[in-house]
């Protein structure tokens, strides 16, 4: 994979793992889910950087919400590349917000395109970093077949 950027220098070990979702997954329901498909699994005492890619579409705009599940002792943060304000016009905060960050989307069949950063410190858990989605207003949201997630194990 020489295109991507961290790829290990001066003999380093870091891991990278991409994972690229098959299929377009639905749900009409206001409570998070795990997305099935992007999921990254992680050791304890690891660092973790991770960068979503996320293609959707809603039948409402600022119908989508976004988090992500991480193991039980874990820390991370999620950054946001091109958006600034949720659909209230709060700032983004990290990715421990209860129900996700509400995200606007067009309604038209292109949808929108979402990308944002997160980082993870695993501590002493191991388990899997998982997209998490929902809709906010209880219409329809799908996260489009090739959206994805990348994991570079940096320490």
């Amino acid at each position: 994979m020489s295109w991507w950027p961290f790829a290990p220098t001066g003999g380093g070990s870091n891991t990278v793992t991409c994972v690229v979702k098959n299929t377009d997954e639905t749900t009409s329901s206001t409570s998070i889910q795990d997305d099935d498909e992007l999921s990254i699994a992680v050791g304890a005492n690891e660092l973790w950087l991770f960068f979503f890619y996320i293609h959707y579409v809603t039948s409402s705009t600022n119908d989508m919400a976004i988090n992500m599940s991480i193991p039980a002792s874990a820390a991370g943060i999620i950054g946001f590349y091109n958006v600034g304000t949720d659909s209230s016009g709060n700032s983004i905060p990290n990715y421990t917000t209860a129900g996700g960050v509400d995200l606007a989307a067009d309604t038209d069949t292109g949808g929108a395109v979402q990308c944002f950063v997160a980082g993870v410190d695993t501590a002493g858990s191991s388990g899997n970093v998982k997209f998490r989605f929902r809709t906010v207003i209880s219409n329809s949201v799908t996260v489009k077949a090739g959206s994805g997630m990348y994991g570079v194990k940096i320490g």
